[in-house]
């Protein structure tokens, strides 16, 4: 890897980080039940139903603010597949260390798992 190369890769690094940290202490601070800020589902406004990922917003905020029990209640999906992105990111960032484990989290095994769990949440979240 040339001096270019790198010294792009740590600039990218650290813009995406800034952009990142302030998404986050946004997200701390306002909350999104309370603040027309943030975006709303359009598929819930259209079709009444909800989609995976509604609720995950506030999830965050409430993830953020240390209520892991209003997270569970908002969007336990976020809870639940944070460790997974994260692992997913580490794998990204530093192949050299994580080699074993992109194989199993990127395996098309674990894909079709990831996508039947949020199949079967979307369909049962909308059931109850």
């Amino acid at each position: 890897m040339t001096f270019t190369t790198s010294f792009k890769r740590g600039l990218f690094l650290t813009v995406v980080s800034i952009c990142i940290i302030i998404l986050l202490l946004i997200y701390k601070i306002y909350n999104p039940l309370e603040n027309d800020l943030f975006p709303k589902c359009i598929f819930y406004k259209y079709t009444g139903f909800l989609c995976p990922g509604c609720g995950s917003q506030r999830a965050i905020h409430c993830l953020l603010n240390f209520n892991i029990l209003s997270a569970i209640k908002q969007n336990i999906l976020v809870v639940l597949f944070i460790p997974y992105l994260t692992l997913s990111i580490l794998t990204k960032l530093y192949p050299q260390f994580f080699t074993t484990w992109k194989r199993k989290i990127e395996s098309p095994l674990a894909i079709k798992i990831i996508i039947g769990i949020i199949l079967g949440y979307w369909l049962i979240r909308n059931i109850s």
